[in-house]
């Protein structure tokens, strides 16, 4: 991966905020590593899986993950048009 690229997805990690409480992704530490696969034209971004909660909490927690997730997707495909990004443990 470029430097350029590199400091792309640094700024999406800044921009894009966890929608309940607003905290930038750069510093929830959600995001394990973002890999790219120059022959698949593919962003592969490792996310930490949820630890374990209480069960009245986890419906909330996956909801809120899965934005994220949306919110992360969208925004490096519009800075990196034609690309695909997956989703992947760590």
């Amino acid at each position: 991966m470029t430097k350029a690229m590199r400091n792309k997805l640094a700024e999406i990690l800044d921009r894009v905020k966890e929608p309940e409480n607003g905290i930038p992704l750069s510093r929830m530490e959600l995001v394990a590593g973002i890999k790219y696969n120059y022959k698949t034209n593919e962003f592969s971004v490792y996310m930490y899986t949820l630890e374990t909660v209480k069960a009245c909490c986890m419906v909330f927690q996956l909801n809120e993950y899965a934005a994220i997730e949306t919110l992360l997707k969208t925004e490096i495909e519009k800075e990196f048009p034609g690309n695909k990004v997956v989703f992947k443990n760590p």
